[in-house]
C-alpha cells in the first residue's frame, strides 16, 4: 500500500498541513527483494515522492535492502544504513523446476502448446531448448540493464562504478559506504533521535486497520496542524483550566458514542 501512503503525504503537503516548511519523509526499509513488477512499482512511488517540491526523502536500512529492496532505497535523496546491514544484490534471477525428463521416464508425455516464438521459453513441463534459454537470458539481461539505469538515476554517484557494484554481490554497510552505495552509516533509531534532539517534529505514519477505519470516530493530528496559528491565538484568549475541563467532558462523550457505535452498530460511521 505504498502508493496510498505516498498519495496521502503529497496531498497533506500540498494542502500545507505540515506548514510552510520542507518536509523530510524517512522510509524504514527492510527487504531482500522480490518480483520485478512489484518492486518496480514501489520504486516509481518513491521517485514520485522524491520529485515533489518541498519534500526530501531519506531511506534508512537497519538489516537488509537487497535486490528489489535496494532498488527502492536507491531512489531516496539520502540513503542511511547500519554498519552491518546487507546492501546491494543488484542483479536478476529466474529459476524453474523442469519435470519433463522425469515424467517421460515414467511414461508421461507433457504436451505444451504456445503461440509466439518467445512465449514461455522455460516451463515446468515443456522441453528445455537452447533457444528457450537464450530468450530467457535476454529477458534477464534487459531487466538487469533497466535496474542498473534506475539505480544510477537515483544515485548519480554510482554512474562510473555501476558495473562493478551491480554483479549481484551483497555488501555490508561498511563496504557499501566505501562504494558510494549509501551516504551515511547510522541506525534508523539514532537518525530519528538526532532529529528530535534538533527540535524537529517527528510523526510516524500508520495504516489504520480496515475494521477500525470503517467503524470508528477518528481525529487525525494533521487536521489541526494546518490551523496551528489560529489555534495558538484562540488558546491565548481562553481560560485554560475551564477549557481543559470541557475538553475532558467532550472526550468522555466521544468515547461513549464510539463505544455505542462499535457495540451495537447503532450509528453508521465512515
Amino acid at each position: 500500500h505504498l502508493e496510498e501512503a505516498v498519495t496521502f503525504i503529497i496531498s497533506q503537503h500540498r494542502s500545507k498541513a505540515f506548514g510552510d516548511v520542507e518536509v523530510e519523509v524517512v522510509l524504514l526499509m527492510e527487504s531482500p527483494g522480490g518480483g520485478v513488477s512489484n518492486f518496480g512499482l514501489g520504486a516509481a512511488q518513491i521517485v514520485r515522492l522524491s520529485r515533489e517540491d518541498g519534500i526530501m526523502t531519506t531511506a534508512c536500512v537497519d538489516k537488509i535492502a537487497a535486490s528489489g529492496g535496494y532498488m527502492l532505497a536507491s531512489q531516496a535523496h539520502k540513503l542511511i544504513c547500519a554498519p552491518f546491514a546487507y546492501i546491494g544484490s543488484i542483479g536478476v534471477i529466474t529459476q524453474v523446476l523442469n519435470y519433463q525428463k522425469v515424467l517421460e521416464k515414467y511414461g508421461v508425455s507433457p504436451i505444451v502448446l504456445t503461440a509466439g516464438d518467445a512465449k514461455a521459453p522455460l516451463s515446468s513441463y515443456g522441453e528445455v531448448t537452447k533457444s528457450g534459454k537464450q530468450i530467457a537470458q535476454r529477458s534477464l539481461t534487459k531487466i538487469h540493464t533497466a535496474f542498473r539505469e534506475l539505480v544510477v538515476q537515483g544515485r548519480p554517484a554510482l554512474a562510473d562504478s555501476i558495473k562493478e557494484v551491480s554483479d549481484g554481490d551483497v555488501y555490508l554497510g561498511l563496504e557499501a559506504k566505501d562504494r558510494k552505495m549509501v551516504d551515511v552509516l547510522m541506525t534508523s533509531e539514532e537518525y530519528l533521535f538526532e532529529k528530535m534532539q534538533d527540535g524537529d517534529r517527528v510523526l510516524k505514519l500508520y495504516r489504520m486497520p480496515h475494521h477500525i477505519r470503517n467503524r470508528g470516530l477518528h481525529f487525525h493530528p494533521l487536521d489541526f496542524l494546518k490551523h496551528k496559528a489560529e489555534l495558538k491565538q484562540w488558546l491565548r484568549n481562553k481560560d485554560i483550566p475551564k477549557l481543559f475541563s470541557r475538553l475532558l467532558q467532550t472526550a468522555t462523550f466521544v468515547q461513549f458514542v464510539n463505544h455505542v457505535a462499535l457495540k451495537y452498530n447503532a450509528i453508521p460511521l465512515p
